[in-house]
């Protein structure tokens, strides 16, 4: 995944510079979360929307789209043995659920985390991402059974150095899993 992240008052910097001429100046920053020991499996986008986007990149405009559509999910199949993950927003917030099939192992999952200024685990078990714009907290993860989501599942964040895994302790493995952080 690759995240931009631009200065709160953009618009406004991009509107105030439409009218007085001016050259604006935004600040962003931008940063990339890999998959490590993923395999290339499967994605399918889920929700088409009528919303399309365009995209022009670069001075060639053979490589340039337009009436990309937009999906409100993308699923992706089993990028690490026995688990799906599916990516999605909701509520305006960013977010993305691990569901570990009976007996698969979370800590196979590692989100390999590049562009950051900083990156820790606070008191409360949140990830706290460091950018040049500001620290961005993403929830420490609630995880629950996947045939019963009443019943909760012990689950916390492992950092080491710039990669991120999950730890669940002293759950039934015979059972599915579900683990949901929130951006």
């Amino acid at each position: 995944l690759t995240w931009s992240l631009l200065q709160p008052d953009h618009a406004d910097v991009l509107h105030d510079a439409m009218h007085d001429g001016a050259e604006p100046m935004i600040a962003g920053h931008a940063w990339r979360v890999h998959f490590d020991g993923a395999r290339s499996g499967a994605m399918e986008a889920e929700g088409r929307s009528e919303r399309t986007t365009n995209y022009i990149l670069g001075s060639d405009p053979a490589r340039w789209r337009s009436g990309v559509p937009a999906f409100s999910a993308v699923q992706y199949t089993e990028p690490w043995p026995g688990v799906a993950m599916r990516i999605y927003q909701q509520d305006g917030s960013f977010k993305y659920d691990l569901t570990l099939q009976p007996g698969a192992d979370e800590q196979g999952i590692d989100l390999r985390y590049e562009g950051l200024d900083g990156l820790a685990i606070d008191r409360n078990g949140d990830l706290l991402l460091t950018t040049s714009l500001g620290v961005i907290r993403e929830l420490a993860p609630v995880a629950w059974y996947a045939d019963n989501a009443t019943q909760k599942v012990n689950c916390r964040y492992v950092l080491n150095g710039n990669v991120v895994s999950y730890e669940i302790s002293g759950a039934d493995r015979s059972r599915g899993i579900v683990i949901d952080p929130v951006l």
